[in-house]
């Protein structure tokens, strides 16, 4: 799942990503919904302030990562919130990467593909470390895979599952800042 991205690539999704806001935009000032474009600008500004805090907390591959994530082809839809986070960890970058990573791996193994599911990741420090929630709606197909893969938790980090069942999983991942 590990994909090297070189700039145009880079480009060629961002610019697809603009464009399609920039449709939307144009699709609802064409029905006169003045009050919907208002929404989906805002919806926007604060897409930019969560990428850029992201790419402010010195974890670039964290931070490729979730830039990148909805342009993989995965079978859920992801977006992510940044509140009250602005050093990061950047000692356990490739760690936090590392997991994520199987993770991602192991939803793609779980998921019903044909299902909308989402993933939502709230990210905010405390104290000397670094939290992460996660919040999946869906259809999982193989809980099985998923509770034992959250049980092993990565050395530098602590896990609390608030609920998991076939259709939601939310929990917390805590990385202590090395």
């Amino acid at each position: 799942m590990e994909k090297k991205w070189d700039i145009i690539e880079i480009l060629k999704y961002c610019r697809h990503d603009w464009l399609n806001k920039v449709q939307l935009i144009k699709g609802n000032l064409e029905l006169g919904k003045v009050d919907e474009v208002k929404g989906i600008i805002e919806a926007f500004i604060m897409e930019s302030k969560n990428e850029a805090q992201l790419s402010n907390l010195h974890m670039p591959k964290m931070a490729e990562l979730l830039i990148t994530l909805n342009w993989r082809g995965l079978p859920f839809a992801f977006e992510y919130e940044i509140l009250e986070a602005k050093r990061g960890c950047p000692l356990i970058d490739q760690k936090m990467y590392d997991w994520t990573l199987s993770f991602i791996g192991c939803l793609c193994q779980s998921l019903d593909p044909v299902v909308a599911n989402e993933l939502k990741a709230v990210i905010y420090e405390k104290d000397e470390s670094i939290r992460f929630t996660f919040d999946l709606r869906g259809k999982i197909m193989n809980k099985d895979l998923i509770a034992p893969f959250l049980r092993e938790c990565p050395t530098a980090a602590t896990i609390c599952i608030n609920e998991c069942t076939t259709e939601e999983l939310v929990f917390d991942i805590e990385w202590k800042c090395e």
